[in-house]
């Protein structure tokens, strides 16, 4: 029974997924007060009151089923379906007043009961709660004061057994009435009270898992931080390594290049003389680049823009000072080469820098050599130019010179592409990726 009971409240108030709380209650009150209107008015025309009650019972039933329908099929719940109700009830209820014995019939308390039944869904503000109350006082008040200066405007009673139905009927209807809207509302209380405590309750658990991995996300960062200072530790080490190998390569490297001086002083041959110059320019072109590893920040990468004029200024002081100054011309880009690179690239740049000071310039007056380096959209590019005699015409030939055969291999290791051009001087254009 009780279960038949709560789902015929259901339809009537809505659903708790679609309606709120007030708009639920209010619904209830809305239904209850078109029935009160229906039961009232017929009620009204079996104890024989004035027909206007009767007419003015099927006015509130119009205006109660209206404002259900809106707000139950329709949905719309807001103040102003309040304040509907409320003028409603003015217009009714302060009308009925003079056709219904005026003070010694029952519209007052009927007045009384809707105000307090529509206080319970009233929006929770202040003025709307003054507001409402003033509004029914005063219909009170007015019909009161009315019947005071008008006593001719109240239909009385025919008879004491009329007035005593009358009363009898209206506070049975009002009472239940009102019984009923207190317990759906009781009831719609509790279930949005235990929903609230349970939400409490899942909020509570979610607060306990999220300070629980919280607690866990601080020690993975304290493990994490622990594990990256170690990291930094092992790098640094390894980067005081690295310097410390790359500075004893310079040094081994240093003690050959003066034993190949040494042992250059010696010879009478120029041509072993020669020999053992390029060796020693080779080894001097590895030396210096042991020698940016060992004094830059990152002991794996060669800042080209510091190494190669560094390279051209020792080729050329190695020539005994045959070539001045001012002949050189540099544009290099601020661009670093890891060691794998800049190892071939800077024995690349030595022999093609020697050839030109080895065969360019014999009978060139106002000798010129240009370097460039420079990065492009995927590759980077070399180029040596001098303004010398050009190249022989059998360059290309198989076996012409050692230094040509191991530029073509170091240029192959950096899967690139050597380019050559003899018109009005030499230019030598390597490219090799990114």
């Amino acid at each position: 029974m009780m279960q038949r009971v709560r789902e015929l409240t259901a339809l009537i108030a809505g659903d708790d997924e679609y309606f709120s709380f007030e708009h639920r209650i209010f619904n209830l009150i809305s239904f209850f007060i078109f029935l009160f209107t229906i039961i009232g008015g017929t009620c009204n025309y079996l104890i024989g009151l004035h027909p206007m009650t009767v007419y003015l019972s099927v006015a509130g039933w119009a205006i109660s089923g209206y404002l259900y329908y809106r707000s139950r099929i329709r949905r719309v719940f807001n103040l102003l379906s309040i304040w509907l109700y409320t003028i409603g009830t003015m217009l009714c209820l302060g009308g009925m007043y003079f056709f219904n014995a005026g003070v010694q019939g029952t519209t007052v308390y009927l007045i009384i009961m809707l105000l307090n039944v529509l206080l319970i869904i009233v929006p929770p503000a202040r003025r709307n709660y003054y507001w409402l109350c003033a509004a029914l006082y005063f219909t009170i008040l007015a019909d009161l004061l009315l019947e005071y200066a008008f006593p001719e405007w109240v239909a009385a009673y025919h008879t004491e057994s009329e007035q005593l139905l009358d009363h009898i009927i209206t506070l049975a209807y009002s009472m239940i009435t009102t019984m009923i809207v207190i317990i759906a509302f009781r009831r719609s209380y509790e279930r949005e009270r235990e929903a609230a405590i349970r939400h409490n309750h899942e909020l509570s658990l979610l607060n306990e898992r999220f300070a629980q991995q919280q607690e866990e996300m601080m020690v993975q960062a304290v493990a994490l931080e622990q594990s990256y200072q170690s990291a930094m530790e092992r790098n640094e080490t390894i980067q005081i390594l690295l310097k410390e190998l790359n500075h004893r390569v310079k040094n081994n490297l240093q003690v050959v290049s003066s034993l190949l001086s040494l042992q250059g002083s010696r010879l009478e041959d120029d041509a072993a003389k020669q020999i053992l110059l390029e060796s020693k320019n080779r080894l001097v072109s590895l030396l210096l680049v042991h020698q940016r590893l060992y004094g830059d920040d990152h002991a794996t990468d060669v800042p080209m823009h510091e190494y190669l004029p560094e390279l051209v200024e020792t080729v050329r002081y190695s020539y005994a000072g045959g070539f001045p100054e001012d002949m050189m011309e540099y544009e290099v880009a601020p661009v670093s080469l890891h060691v794998e690179k800049a190892i071939p690239l800077a024995l690349i740049a030595n022999e093609l820098i020697t050839n030109s000071f080895k065969h360019a310039f014999a009978a060139t007056p106002n000798p010129l050599l240009k370097v460039r380096f420079k990065p492009l959209e995927a590759q980077y590019m070399l180029e040596i130019t001098d303004n010398g005699c050009g190249l022989p015409a059998d360059v290309h030939a198989a076996g012409h010179t050692f230094g040509l055969r191991l530029v073509e291999s170091l240029v192959r290791q950096l899967n690139g592409s050597l380019q050559m051009e003899s018109r009005g001087g030499t230019t030598m254009v390597v490219l090799f990726p990114r």
